[in-house]
């Protein structure tokens, strides 16, 4: 959970020096590769009525933001960035993310406590029957 903190907080400190489209794309060219080679490493099945699909509208989507993106350059003085850093949208945005993630990982304990004790009850029943 560190990690994803640590990663999210990093994230948003560069956010003003970030080419948001080029981040974009990298991001969905990293779901097809991860596609990929969970197809060759981990032996997942790649169903190419769904898989190959998604792929192309992935692909599509990223083609598009290129061709949409804002070719002109924009240049922030450190005053800007500070103040686009504790703007309150930025502000509020950081304080979303870091609730979400904290709520997904109160839900993922919650769920893992829940199979356990599944698990134990399927087990007791398997031992009575």
């Amino acid at each position: 959970m560190g990690c994803i903190l640590l990663g999210t907080l990093i994230h948003i400190a560069i956010l003003p020096f970030l080419d948001l489209t080029l981040s974009a794309c990298n991001a969905t060219l990293g779901i097809i590769f991860a596609m990929i080679l969970a197809s060759t490493f981990l032996g997942e099945r790649f169903i190419w009525q769904y898989d190959l699909v998604a792929m192309v509208f992935i692909a599509i989507g990223c083609v598009t933001m290129v061709l949409n993106a804002n070719k002109h350059e924009v240049i922030y003085t450190d005053q800007e960035i500070i103040d686009l850093i504790f703007s309150p949208t930025s502000v509020i945005f950081t304080a979303t993310c870091l609730f979400l993630i904290f709520l997904n990982n109160c839900l993922l304990r919650n769920m893992v406590k829940n199979l356990r004790q599944f698990e134990i009850n399927v087990d007791k029943f398997t031992k009575q029957h």
